[in-house]
Parts: C-alpha cells; sequence; structure tokens
C-alpha cells in the first residue's frame, strides 16, 4: 500500500490584505523559510523534490516554477507542477502525499508549495 507519509511542518508568508514590499518570488521565499524554521534539523538540502502550485492565468504570470526556481530552492531538482484551479492548494498537498507515498528512488522528502498572489 506504499509506505507511509507524514507533513512534518507548514509555513506561510506574512499575512496581510496587501503587499507592496515584497513581489511574488519574495512571498513563496518568505514561505519556504518559515517551513524550514519549523521543521528543526531540515535544511533546503534535504528536500528531494518540489509539488509546485498556483493559478497563473488569475494572477497575469507565466510558468512562475520556472523563474521562481532559486526562490523556492528547487535549483536542480524535481519539480512537479499542479494548476487545478481554485482546488490547486489542496491538490498540492495531495500530490506532495502521493510524490513520497510512491516511493521514488532517492525521494524521501518533498516540499510542497501551493501560492496565490492577486493583482490588486
Amino acid at each position: 500500500m506504499g509506505r507511509q507519509v507524514a507533513i512534518a511542518s507548514a509555513g506561510f508568508s506574512e499575512h496581510a490584505s496587501k503587499r507592496s514590499d515584497v513581489n511574488m518570488a519574495e512571498l513563496v521565499s518568505e514561505a519556504v523559510e518559515d517551513c524550514l524554521k519549523n521543521a528543526p534539523g531540515v535544511e533546503l538540502d534535504d528536500i528531494d523534490a518540489f509539488v509546485n502550485g498556483n493559478m497563473p492565468a488569475f494572477e497575469g504570470s507565466n510558468m512562475p516554477e520556472l523563474w521562481m526556481t532559486d526562490w523556492m530552492g528547487a535549483r536542480n531538482k524535481p519539480l512537479l507542477r499542479v494548476t487545478t484551479g481554485g482546488t490547486t492548494g489542496g491538490t498540492v498537498a495531495i500530490a506532495g502525499y502521493y510524490t513520497v507515498a510512491a516511493s521514488l528512488p532517492k525521494v524521501d522528502t518533498v516540499l510542497a508549495i501551493a501560492f496565490l498572489a492577486l493583482l490588486t
């Protein structure tokens, strides 16, 4: 039935109705840093793969998983992009679960990142 999987941490960017002090990539970076801070002993180098999800059409961006790779810490690591409209956040969590549960070679730790930066 696959291996057992657990969520070890969660991270968030600073919550506000409007953030003019950061761009979309910086928001994601804040959440990644917060997630790692909440997981003692886990460093970015320990992450084996990434699951990324957002709805580019809603935010006026194009293929953010490519130009935000460094902000997520995903350079030279496997990355799965998920885009399912209003359900993207939940789908990212499920995809992260199955990425670990599938027992893929050399994939024990996955960082699942869902984000939305609405244009205002």
